[in-house]
């Protein structure tokens, strides 16, 4: 990925930067692609809960990240109350490294050089092109998840409750709403059961989503 070589280029000196630095990029982008549909409410907690960092740590290099020009972040406004407190959505982008020869044009046309960003280029929003976003208010057209049946969506929230009550992670229940529609709740709330009971996880949230990545790529390679 361009962007890790960038990014190791520039900090890698720095051995326990680079580590939570990266560690935190590709949370960004496993949240991106859960959340894909949904803006992430309590952003910077969901981001260091993937990255196993805390929440003061993913704020830090969110904000690098962000002085890098490598993510825009976007908070949402509810049209009701005025406030932002809709969530947030994560646009990723990626960079050509300084040490690699340039194309003569970006895909907006626009002459490359190395000190310009149109060298950037979007990789992807965790908004897709049903959801439509106009001075950061979002309007979208049914989700998949919105029309499940009332069951469902009931049995999808009660375990997804029980399991952040469980972990100690409230802050973290839209994203355990989202895995009891990917995955077995029943099997779910087993396992945060299990790791609690083990009584040596300073952070169960944080075990639970290491976890999960497993079964993520132990999917992906069956």
């Amino acid at each position: 990925m361009a962007i890790l070589k960038y990014l190791r280029r520039k900090y890698g000196k720095d051995k326990k930067l680079f580590v939570a630095l990266r560690s935190v990029f590709m949370a960004l982008n496993e949240v991106a692609e859960d959340f894909i549909d949904t803006p992430v409410t309590f952003f910077t907690k969901t981001v260091g809960t993937y990255a196993g960092v805390s929440r003061e740590v993913a704020g830090r290099y969110i904000n690098l990240l962000q002085t890098e020009k490598l993510i825009v972040k976007t908070r949402i406004k509810d049209t009701k109350t005025g406030k932002f407190s809709m969530g947030t959505t994560i646009e990723l982008l990626d960079v050509v490294p300084d040490n690699e020869p340039l194309p003569g044009y970006a895909s907006n046309g626009i002459i490359q050089r190395r000190d310009n960003r149109a060298a950037l280029y979007n990789k992807y929003k965790n908004v897709n092109a049903s959801n439509k976003i106009k001075n950061n208010v979002i309007s979208k057209t049914p989700l998949k998840s919105e029309l499940e049946t009332t069951e469902q969506q009931a049995k999808t929230t009660h375990y997804a409750q029980l399991i952040a009550e469980k972990l100690g992670d409230q802050k973290s229940l839209t994203f355990y709403k989202i895995a009891c529609q990917k995955y077995d709740p029943e099997k779910l709330l087993k396992k945060a059961h299990a790791i609690v009971a083990d009584g040596g996880a300073d952070n169960p949230g944080a075990v639970f989503v290491t976890w999960l990545k497993g079964q993520k790529r132990m999917e992906a390679t069956q």
